[in-house]
């Protein structure tokens, strides 16, 4: 009978511990996503100035045609040399 009591606690302690790996491996998976799917819109981004598409920053069209360019002393901005847009918080048209 006490070894049956035992045998019951080990039983629910070792679900508990199970749903908690659980848990936690599914939350790193989820954030695993997310990084991966950011990172993939960004290149979508990137991609689309390099040819001529159009994005929109802060409600201004911006492409190459109209002048805008990767800045040479800042990483992932483009200008034209008056409007600075970080190139990741626009979207395509």
């Amino acid at each position: 009978m006490e070894t049956e009591i035992d045998c019951k606690k080990e039983k629910e302690l070792f679900f508990s511990y199970m749903w908690i790996f659980a848990f936690g491996a599914i939350f790193l998976l989820l954030i695993w996503w997310l990084y991966y799917d950011n990172k993939s819109d960004k290149k979508k981004i990137e991609d689309a100035f390099k040819n001529n598409q159009e994005l929109i920053c802060k409600n201004n069209i911006v492409s190459k045609e109209l002048g805008y360019e990767f800045d040479k002393k800042r990483t992932y901005q483009i200008t034209n040399g008056v409007n600075i847009f970080t190139i990741y918080r626009c979207r395509i048209k």
